[in-house]
């Protein structure tokens, strides 16, 4: 008397295994650019969040509030640095003071941000949550990016009024 026992052959487990490797092989490269543009946006979403934070810092201290990389203390041209977000009572475009330090947002990992007009390093925000001198914008383009591809660019846009807007190309 033969017993029969449940299970799979050697060439059904063979042909299932072909079967599952060729589907991933497919669907490998869309989800290698969900993720892609999903770190990208991770990044717009946190310059957004560093401009409207230092614009509400202005308007709850009704005073100076600057935006910018920093180095020894002081705002620098490198933005691949983490953004800090301070009080500027004087102007100084520097940490006068370790308690004006409001908050330190990462820097771009996956990202080049580059602020526009060229000139700018800083952003800076009065009392009334406007923006002090030129507006101005953060253009954020994905590191290795393949050339015009429109899903890795995005730009942050400040209103004279202080209000940060994000437009993705």
């Amino acid at each position: 008397m033969h017993t029969r026992v449940a299970g799979f052959t050697l060439l059904e487990l063979l042909i299932t295994l072909v079967i599952m490797t060729t589907l991933l092989a497919m669907a490998y490269p869309s989800f290698s650019g969900l993720v892609r543009k999903n770190k990208h946006n991770s990044e717009v979403l946190e310059v957004y969040q560093a401009l409207q934070f230092a614009r509400y810092t202005a308007i709850s201290h009704n005073d100076l509030v600057t935006v910018c990389p920093i180095s020894e203390g002081k705002c620098s041209e490198d933005w691949s640095q983490p953004i800090s977000v301070f009080l500027d009572p004087l102007n100084q475009k520097a940490i006068s003071k370790p308690q004006h330090l409001k908050r330190v947002f990462q820097g771009p990992k996956y990202n080049t941000l580059q602020p526009f007009p060229a000139s700018k390093r800083l952003f800076q925000f009065r009392g009334t949550g406007e923006t002090k001198g030129t507006p101005g914008r953060i253009e954020i383009t994905l590191l290795h990016a393949a050339e015009n591809d429109p899903r890795t660019k995005s730009k942050v846009i400040l209103s004279w009024s202080g209000r940060p807007r994000v437009v993705r190309e």
